[in-house]
This record gives C-alpha cells, structure tokens and sequence, in this order.
C-alpha cells in the first residue's frame, strides 16, 4: 500500500531524471528557485509553477518536436512559392528559443502568483507587462514561419516583377542572334542586375536536380507556381515557345508590347496618383494652418487645442501619404544612394526634424529660437547633406543622358551597319570630357568580366544597370543590326516613360517652393492685419453693450510659423520621393522651401501697411 500511494513520485523521479536539460533552462530554473527562497515566497502558486516547468520540458519531445516538424514540412511544402526557407539549424534554434520563452512563461507567471514577491517590492503593473511581453514574444515566435512564408511571398513577387520588363528587354535584344535557349537562360543566371531572375533560375536548377526532370519543365514548373501573376502569364509563354520551337523572338515582341503597356500605364497612373497626394499633403500642412490663424483669435480659441489638432492632422498625413507613395514609386528608379550620402543624409534628416520639433515646443513655452538664427541653423542641417545627395542625383542624370545618347547611337548605327562601339565612341565626344571616359572604359572592357561585374554595379539605378548589361552583352556577344535596332527601341520607349516621371519631379518641386512662398507671405500678412486690429481696439475701446470677440496671442503665430517650418520638411520629403526614391534627396527642396518661406515673412512684415 506504501509504494502504490507514492508510485506517482517514483515515476515523476524518473521522469525527471531522464529530461534532456539546457543551459538556459538551468539558468531560469537556478534563478527561479533563489528569488523565491531568498524572499520567502514559497507557496503553492510557485511550487505548481516549478513542476509545471519541469513537465514542459519532459513532454518537449512531443510538444515541441512537433513545432519543429511542423515548421520543417512547411518550409518544404511552401519552398516553390518563396523559393526559400528556414536552415534545418535555424529551425532548431526556434524550436529551442520558443521552448525557452514558454518555460519562462510558466516561471514568470509563479513569480507574480507569489503574493510576498509582488506585493511591496515590484509593481504589480509592471510585472504584468512584463508578462504580456513574454506572452507576445512567444506568440510571435510560434508564428513566425508563417510570417516568414508570407513575407518571402510578398517579396519574391515585388523583387520579379520589379526586373520584368528590363528581362524581357534584354531577351527581347538577345533573340535575333538566334542563341540557343539554354545559352540564354545561362545568361540571365549570370546576370549582375537581374538578380531576381538569376535566383529564379538557380531556383529551377535545383529543382530539376531534385526531381530528376530537365531544366526546362523545372522552370515551367517554378512559374506555373509563381506567386507572380505577370510571371505565370507572360514568362511562362515565353518558356513553353522555348521548349516547343526553340526561337522565342516572335513571342518575346509580344510580351514586350504588353508589359511596355502595363508599365507606361503604371508611370501614368504614379503622376496621377501624386497629384492627388500632392493636393491632400497641400491641404494638411499649408491650408490647415493658415485658416486655423485666421480664425483662432476671431472665436477666441487656446493654443493648446490648436496645437494638437494641427500636429495630429500633419503626422497622420505623413505617414499615410509617404507609405502610399512608397507602394507607387517604380522601385527600378529608386537612385541608390552611396553609404556616405546614406550616412550623412540619415543625421541631417534626423537634426532638421528634431530641430523644427524643439522649435515648436519652445514656442510654447514662450521661448522661440530667433527667426535669423533658426534660418542659419536650419541652412547648414540641410545645405551640409546637399553636397552629397545632390552628387547622387547629377551621377543618375549623367547616366539618363548616356542612355539616351547610346539609344540615339544604335538606332543609327543599326541602319548604317557601323561598328557600334566605335560609333558609340566617337558621338560622346559632342557630350563632354566625361561621357568620352565613360564610353571609352564600356568599349574597351566589356570583354572583361570583373570590369563588366563593376560598371553594372556602380549604375545608380536598376534601370541604368540593366541597360549597360544588356549593352555589354550585345557588343560581346555581336554586332547584328536587328539586335541593335531592337535594343534601341526598347530603351527608347523606356526612356520616354522615364522622362515623365523625372519630369514631374523638376514640376512638383517647384510647385512646392511657390507654395512656400504664397504661406510665408500670408501668415505674415495675416499676423499684420490682427497686430493692427488689436492695437485698434485697445485704443478705441468697447462701445456702448458691444462686445468684441477677439483674442489676440501672439504664441499662435509663433507657434503656427513653427509647424509650417516642419511642414515644409515633411512636404519636401515627398519630393524627394518622387525626385530620386528616397528621403535623402529632399534637402534641396526643403532647404529651398525654408529660405524663400523666410525671405515672403521678411518683405512681407517690412512693407508700409
């Protein structure tokens, strides 16, 4: 009768002293096991907490295993949709950092439940937080894979159908040299600017290895499965002629025209869709303000409100309006900006905008930096970072123009049947000292692979590396007059779709300066009229039982010029945006748009009233 009463703590003894144990559960069991002696908070809340802890370990082979199965037969079953996964090591670890945070879910959860332990020494909030960030993190990391397969999803199909219409450029220029289709495929795998199409290529290598078929039914395979819809309609098309007949240049004009047609509605749709965030940006952060000074002393209203109000409009637009133009904007043209510019550019966005924010509290407190001084200041936090950002923007439109130029050239050249590379030469002469260089190193090392690899590597943009590849890769491969011609008016219709939105870039930009101009003027003006209507009133007095509702506070203005001064930087953020694909190319405008917003205040306050 003894043993069989105390046969459960025999088998949990066993149990027990089978458990493999880790050394971050060692350290949480050691830990957990001192904090409630030394403070004598044993109890049964925290003894039912240690052994619950030792059970999760012990039925970790069933519990967690099965996590780390799981993610593993979803990694395999999911591989051909994101073309990637988890390490069988990565998966491991997960599995054993989940069953960490569990453990010390239990234990934390002891620890709270231990009456002496929380009541007087720690916060009770604070442990609860505490506990509801160990609960999240142990969500997160149990849904984690999921997470990553959407991700991977998403990306894949954003990174192909970012590069599609410069692949089928450039198999479009290949197909009249009549190259054998495996010799083409060859050639986007070792692509150094289609990147994702050379890992879709290698992709559909490995699974022509795995399952013992040929390449080609792989590829079909691969983008049949694609989460790509352009990629499942028009690639694919261009796989299946290639393993039918083998010659892909008829099929490869078509898809072309169509993807030609899907991007240059894209452009046209990004000019028109930033307009009409354009228009919403100008409402939020320059006509907000501007009848909120005008009516705010006629009805008597405090700064405080008026200040929230106006700061809640303006970040909620920003964030909106900058994530919807990030969605928009062709990553192909995004100018990649050297880790310099990046650096330097990062904390001088950082300064400008902590500098207008600072200026807007001080305001509040009735301690407002000088109008001079804050110009100087804001002068050298953006005019520091414009050496370098604007270094970008001039390398991206020298290599505009030597697309442009070498288009030009090679529509010509293919009907006169001239060598290329020497016309190519001999035109950038009428371009400058520079683009002769530049010219001169692309025809005469295009034969090499490493300076092949740096001249792509070195363009600006996707678009720009794309068509010095392809470039090289015609004078390398040859000189034929319809591969030429092809070439040329590939790009050149590009070209044109690549102007409009650099086009409406130089437009916006100036928009927005004039902009700034017409509220540094008015706000001034309108601080004017009321400065003139309040002494008016002081001196004239209240007549009769007439009561004049007005309320004159100088803070308002202040405070108003203040958030119009950090407008101005947000505003200009989008035209670097729409200038070159990032933030860091807004400093020119934003540093235009502060200095003539001051110099419209200036003459403004100044002029005989």
């Amino acid at each position: 009768m003894q043993f069989t009463k105390f046969k459960w703590l025999v088998q949990f003894t066993r149990v027990v002293s089978q458990i493999h144990y880790t050394p971050e559960y060692i350290a949480m069991l050691f830990t957990y096991v001192a904090i409630i002696t030394l403070t004598n908070s044993w109890n049964i809340a925290s003894a039912i907490a240690l052994i619950l802890s030792i059970l999760l370990v012990s039925l970790g082979d069933t519990i967690f295993d099965r996590f780390e199965q799981n993610t593993r037969d979803l990694m395999i079953s999911k591989y051909i949709y994101t073309g990637r996964g988890l390490s069988s090591r990565r998966v491991k670890l997960l599995t054993r950092i989940l069953k960490n945070f569990v453990l010390g879910i239990v234990l934390f959860l002891g620890y709270i439940l231990s009456y002496p332990v929380t009541y007087g020494v720690v916060p009770p909030l604070l442990l609860l937080v505490a506990f509801g960030v160990l609960s999240v993190s142990a969500l997160v990391i149990y849904f984690f894979p999921k997470i990553s397969i959407v991700f991977w999803i998403s990306q894949r199909k954003t990174d192909v159908e970012v590069e599609l219409p410069y692949a089928l450029v450039f198999l479009r220029t290949l197909a009249p040299l009549r190259l054998p289709v495996y010799e083409l495929i060859e050639l986007i795998e070792e692509s150094v600017s289609l990147k994702a199409f050379a890992k879709e290529v290698k992709l559909a290598k490995k699974i022509s290895s795995a399952t013992s078929t040929s390449f080609l039914t792989a590829l079909d395979t691969l983008t049949a499965n694609h989460p790509s819809e352009k990629m499942r309609e028009i690639f694919r098309r261009i796989i299946l002629v290639a393993a039918s007949m083998g010659d892909i240049k008829e099929i490869a004009e078509k898809v072309f025209e169509e993807v030609y047609t899907w991007f240059e509605s894209r452009i046209s749709a990004l000019v028109e869709k930033f307009t009409i965030i354009v228009g919403t940006a100008l409402f939020a952060y320059f006509f907000t303000p501007i009848v909120v000074a005008a009516i705010a002393p006629i009805i008597g209203a405090s700064t405080l409100p008026i200040l929230v109000f106006i700061l809640s409009i303006q970040l909620l637009a920003f964030f909106v309006l900058y994530t919807l133009i990030t969605s928009f904007y062709p990553t192909s043209l995004v100018i990649k900006p050297s880790r310099v510019s990046l650096m330097v550019g990062g904390i001088f966005i950082v300064s400008s905008l902590m500098l207008a924010i600072a200026n807007i509290f001080l305001n509040i407190l009735g301690l407002g930096i000088n109008d001079k001084i804050l110009i100087v200041m804001f002068a050298v936090f953006l005019g520091i970072p414009i050496l370098f950002t604007e270094k970008e923007i001039r390398r991206a439109k020298f290599y505009d123009r030597f697309v442009q130029m070498s288009s030009d050239t090679l529509s010509l050249v293919a009907i006169t049947g001239e060598n290329p590379a020497k016309t190519l030469l001999e035109n950038s002469k009428s371009y400058g000292d520079k683009m002769r260089r530049f010219v001169t190193v692309i025809v005469s090392g295009y034969t090499s692979p490493a300076l092949r690899q740096a001249l792509i590597a070195k363009a600006p943009s996707l678009y720009h590396a794309t068509f010095i590849e392809t470039l090289v890769t015609v004078l390398r491969l040859g000189f034929k007059p319809e591969a030429l011609r092809t070439f040329a008016t590939s790009y050149e219709k590009l070209n044109i779709v690549v102007g409009s939105a650099r086009g409406f870039a130089s437009m916006l930009e100036t928009v927005m300066i004039g902009l700034s101009v017409v509220a540094g003027g008015f706000l001034a003006y309108l601080d004017k009229i009321y400065n003139n209507l309040w002494s008016l009133i002081m001196k004239v007095g209240v007549v009769g039982s007439t009561t004049v509702i007005f309320a004159q506070m100088p803070s308002i203005y202040a405070i108003i010029d203040a958030l119009t001064v950090l407008s101005m930087l947000l505003t200009s953020m989008f035209v670097g945006k729409v200038r070159g694909g990032s933030i860091l190319y807004s400093f020119r405008a934003a540093l235009a748009m502060v200095v003539f917003y001051a110099v419209a205040k200036y003459i403004v306050l100044n002029l005989a009233f």
